[in-house]
């Protein structure tokens, strides 16, 4: 391997590393803004769907898991779209500039 292509590679995964964390900050902050509105607008639901299933001694139980279960879908929906975004943005200056 010759010298230009290990500095391109290099390049290469000093971007990658900081798109992946750039993706990952923007997700916990996604995550932060959006879990108590998504929470909020789901729990009425969620609690009368495990009522009426489960009974009334599972809601608190269920409720809990929800939040969590919530918060990992919030979290890594907004990771893959701001990679991806990032990604797709790179590729199209990458392009505009060659």
């Amino acid at each position: 391997m010759n010298l230009h292509q290990q500095q391109k590679q290099k390049a290469q995964s000093v971007y990658m590393s900081s798109i992946e964390w750039l993706a990952n900050t923007a997700a916990v902050v996604v995550t932060f803004f959006a879990l108590p509105i998504a929470h909020y607008h789901s729990l009425p639901w969620v609690t009368h769907f495990t009522a009426h299933y489960y009974g009334r001694e599972f809601i608190e139980p269920v409720v809990m898991v929800w939040y969590v279960i919530l918060a990992f879908l919030i979290y890594f929906a907004a990771r893959a779209s701001v990679s991806t975004l990032l990604i797709i943005g790179g590729i199209t200056i990458a392009m505009r500039l060659l």
